[in-house]
């Protein structure tokens, strides 16, 4: 019976393999805007470290322009962020990429039912381009037909075939709830992620209060990126928990390189765990992370 529970409800545990590691997270607000109570950042900044992510995304961080970066900068890790065009304390995703990654932030963008893309290129010692994504729901479903286009559009007409594409992000279609959607959306969905060869791997709940499926991870078929572990590590801070991959995309001249990278950012991790600002979440101590 536990397993059984597992298998549906995911773990506790962060990705125990080498190789990329991504994760994504829907904060539902980082807390760092006026009047928004308590402030998320330390937490985000223990997942990202305690389980050695080389990149890891953030969804609905709420955060603005007044909003200054250092406050939510972790050491050792470059941080893209994009908010919302309008200025609202909504939507917005930031990205950390670990420094021993070298990439190029290929676009940010906004569109549709207020659907929110960032696409970065990995190019040493990995070879992935990593789309994060947001789409927030709407009452009439559009934002199903949204996704699918966006889908459509960037695996069928990409410029770079031989790149792998790891999509992940919280997509707000819950594939444990199919029937509340029109079948012409959900349909068509399906149809063109066959049509793309594309396929989505996680398989448990992400959002434990609606029992639904909501925070996706797509993988491009066609240039094969082989998966090594995946999973969702259930947490409490947020009512969406954290999705995750480990993907072999890097040249074997590589591998030795990634792994002690590895062990290095653990030692790292270690050192800051016996500071306060990472056990008990001081942001008077936080300048450890900047």
């Amino acid at each position: 019976m536990a397993e059984n529970i597992r298998d549906r409800y995911g773990s506790s545990r962060g990705p125990t393999q080498n190789g990329l590691r991504i994760g994504h997270w829907n904060m539902q607000s980082l807390g760092l805007g006026r009047g928004s109570g308590h402030s998320k950042v330390n937490e985000a900044r223990c997942m990202v470290l305690r389980s050695i992510f080389h990149l890891f995304a953030l969804s609905e961080t709420w955060l603005t322009d007044n909003v200054p970066q250092h406050r939510h900068q972790i050491v050792g890790y470059a941080c893209e962020q994009s908010n919302r065009l309008n200025g609202r304390a909504a939507g917005g995703i930031i990205v950390y990429i670990h420094n021993s990654l070298q990439y190029t932030r290929i676009t940010a963008a906004e569109g549709g039912s207020n659907i929110q893309i960032m696409v970065l290129r990995e190019t040493r010692p990995f070879l992935v381009d990593v789309v994060i994504i947001y789409n927030p729901p709407t009452s009439d479903s559009s934002h199903v037909k949204d996704f699918t286009l966006l889908i459509s559009s960037m695996f069928a007409f990409r410029n770079c075939p031989d790149v792998p594409i790891v999509l992940l992000g919280d997509i707000n279609i819950n594939l444990f709830g199919r029937e509340h959607y029109t079948n012409i959306s959900i349909n068509q969905m399906d149809s063109v992620l066959r049509k793309v060869n594309v396929d989505q791997i996680v398989n448990r709940i992400t959002r434990l209060d609606s029992n639904a499926l909501l925070d996706h991870i797509y993988i491009d078929n066609r240039s094969r990126p082989r998966i090594i572990e995946y999973d969702v590590i259930r947490h409490t801070l947020s009512d969406h928990d954290i999705i995750f991959c480990v993907v072999d995309c890097m040249e074997n001249r590589d591998r030795d390189e990634v792994a002690a990278g590895l062990a290095v950012m653990a030692n790292h991790y270690a050192t800051l765990c016996q500071t306060d600002a990472i056990r008990g979440g001081h942001e008077r101590k936080a300048s450890i992370f900047i």
